[in-house]
Parts: C-alpha cells; structure tokens; sequence
C-alpha cells in the first residue's frame, strides 16, 4: 500500500477537526448525524496515522507484520461507512431507515471479515507483500486487494448522491461545503475504482500501469484535504463570523472607555450589576467580551439621557451632533456634580438614527472619541465618589 504524501501534516490537520467535532458533539450529545461526522473524521484520521510507515511499524512489531495497515483498510472502510451514516440520520426516524442503517453495518461487517480472513490466510511472511502493487494471483490476495475498493466505490457512490441533492438545495456556507465535500468524494471514487480495475486486471494476468495506480493514490492527498474541509467548512465560516463580531465588540468596548468614565463619575447608580460569572472568569470567557459590550452601550446611554437636562441647560438641542454634545459635556458634567439648575426635563440630545442597537452604538462611539482626555473630567466630589463598580 502506497503511503500518501504528506501524511504527517494532513494527519494533524484532520486531529484538529475531529477536535473540533468532538468540542461540538460534547454540546449535543444527543445529535446522531453530527456522531456520525466525528466518527467518519477520526477513522480517516486514525487510517492515515496507521499509514505513517513509523506507526505502521509499531504495530507490525507488536501484532505481527503488516497488521498496521490491515488496520488502516479498516479504517478506510469505516470512514465510508459513517458517512453514510450520517446521510441516514438525516432521513426522518421510521422502520425503513432502522432497516437501512443494519443493512449498512452487516455490509461493513462482511467486508472487514473477508479482508481480515484473506489477510490471515497469508503467511506472516508474505503479508508485507500484500501492501504492494505486485502479484496478486492468489484467491486470497485478490480478495484483499478487491473488497475494500469495491466496498468503498459503493458506499461513496451513494455518499456522492447525496451529497449533491443537499448541494441543490442549500445555499451560503453549508452549499459551499458540499461542494467541496462531493469534489473529495468525486476523487476518492475515481482512485478506488482504479484499484479495483487494478486488482481485476492483476489477478487475471493482465498488464496494468503502476504508474497509474501511484497516481491514484497520490489524488487521496488532495481529496482528503477536500473531505476534512468541506464538513467542516460551515462550522468554520461560522466560528470566523462570530471571531470578526467579538474583535468588534472589543473595538467598540474599548472607544466607548472615554465617555463610559465620564458618566460612570457621574452617576455610579447606573451601573448593571449581577453578572452571572465573577469578573476574572467572565474576561477569559469567549462571550464575555459581548456581554460587557452590551452594559457599557446601556450605561452610556442611560448616562446621557440623565445628564441630556443639564446638556439642555448648556444649549445643546435635539439633534445635536455628536462632535457638539462631546464639547458640552464637560460643563454639563460640572454643572450635574456641583448640583447646579438643569432644565426642566430630560431631552433627546441624539435620537436614534435606525431601528437597531449598532446604530446607537455608532453615535456614542463618536461621543467618546471626540470626548478624549483626562483634561475633559469633571474632578470628583462627594456625590460622584460614592460606591461603585468598576467597569462593566
């Protein structure tokens, strides 16, 4: 058996993505087709860390030689299997597919038997041979050589099938994964039904090209990269949408921090209390960046609309921009800590220019980008200095 280029690389690649998988199916247990994904992922790699001739040899030592890659057809098989299996959980509950997923399992038993019966038929020392493109005239040599590419030509067939009906009906980032997956499925098809031509072909006497067969073993490098990358492209695409999110939240935290320490002066009262999580362990927390973000927009808000009476008292109107309110506040802030008149009701110094919360947040971060500098803070009296938080 060739051993595919680049395998120690492709290896650490697909451990991340059963990682990842796992991670996501320790979330839903109960998830029977997201199962399948993870199994099919850590057989494939599982069957490319017992290729690696060092891991192969490993276990040739400890259980005889060429047992390592007996082990990896195994494998190779099972990653066909689970796939459809995942394909089969996706179809509504009902006694046909229960009949369907044991008709699968009692085809991969029969495969793996008869593989294991011809490979134990072999001497031990002539099972090393039975990895290389030589004779194969032998009944049991054939066997081995022939089921796992004819298995696999059936079981991927049906997974191509599949996979691009789901292609037609999908759009975004899961269609783009299936595309990529039916592209790796294309391949690994296309390779085995070479081997199968070329254990046919051998065993009866015929010339085959060797060069042909190393090819198509070289095309699994490829295809395999595909197949890892297209079930886990949608997860992907998703993980970097929601990373770009937090790095924006954390942008708009972090302008928000000049007004936020003005109001906060201000009016400490406001501030949210009764987080779920203490504070350390809410700053390592993935989401916690996004919950802090959420309080600090509300807090600057609520602390304008308090203070909008004594920005109304400096002569700051309604539809006031945010360069004008942010050169006003520090007299209004002033005014509001030496307890000075205000006018007589709160006004809406900045009224919202859409329907949602990014476009508030828009205009409290100019607020606070043109109110830099410790020289705009009100300096603390009594009533600013009474107990507070620190920032959200």
């Amino acid at each position: 058996m060739a051993v595919i280029m680049g395998g120690v690389p492709i290896t650490v690649l697909l451990g991340l993505a059963v990682v990842w998988k796992l991670y996501q199916l320790s979330r839903a247990p109960g998830d029977r087709a997201l199962r399948a994904v993870s199994l099919c992922l850590a057989c494939r790699a599982a069957e490319l860390c017992l290729l690696l001739p060092s891991v192969s040899a490993a276990v040739g030592t400890v259980l005889g030689p060429g047992t390592g890659q007996l082990i990896a057809k195994i494998f190779a098989m099972d990653t066909a299997y689970w796939l459809v299996r995942f394909y089969l959980h996706l179809l509504p509950a009902s006694r046909q597919s229960t009949r369907r997923v044991r008709r699968e399992t009692l085809l991969l038993a029969a495969a793996v038997a008869c593989v294991t019966t011809a490979f134990l038929a072999t001497s031990p020392a002539a099972r090393n041979s039975l990895f290389t493109f030589g004779d194969i005239s032998a009944p049991a040599v054939a066997a081995f050589h022939a089921v796992p590419p004819l298995y696999l030509m059936y079981t991927l067939a049906m997974a191509l099938r599949w996979t691009w009906s789901y292609v037609k009906i999908s759009d975004g980032a899961v269609a783009t994964g299936l595309r990529l997956t039916a592209g790796s499925l294309a391949c690994m098809l296309a390779s085995n039904a070479v081997f199968e031509l070329s254990a046919l072909a051998r065993w009866r006497g015929l010339p085959f090209p060797a060069p042909l067969y190393h090819a198509c073993w070289q095309l699994l490098t490829p295809a395999i990269l595909l197949f890892a990358t297209g079930l886990s492209y949608a997860s992907i695409m998703a993980r970097l949408a929601s990373g770009r999110i937090w790095i924006r939240h954390r942008r708009n935290y972090r302008q928000l921090a000049p007004l936020w320490r003005g109001l906060h002066e201000a009016f400490p009262e406001n501030t949210l209390r009764g987080s779920p999580a203490a504070p350390w362990r809410e700053t390592l927390h993935a989401w916690g960046i996004h919950r802090r973000y959420y309080r600090r927009v509300i807090e600057c808000r609520d602390g304008l609309v308090r203070l909008s009476p004594y920005l109304a008292a400096c002569g700051v109107g309604t539809g006031a921009s945010p360069e004008t309110v942010a050169d006003h506040l520090p007299r209004a802030l002033s005014a509001q800590a030496s307890g000075d008149a205000a006018a007589d009701r709160a006004v809406d110094i900045m009224p919202s220019v859409g329907d949602s919360l990014d476009a508030d947040t828009r205009q409290l971060i100019a607020v606070s980008l043109a109110f830099r500098g410790p020289r705009r803070f009100p300096p603390a009296t009594e009533h600013s200095a009474r107990a507070g938080s620190g920032p959200p």
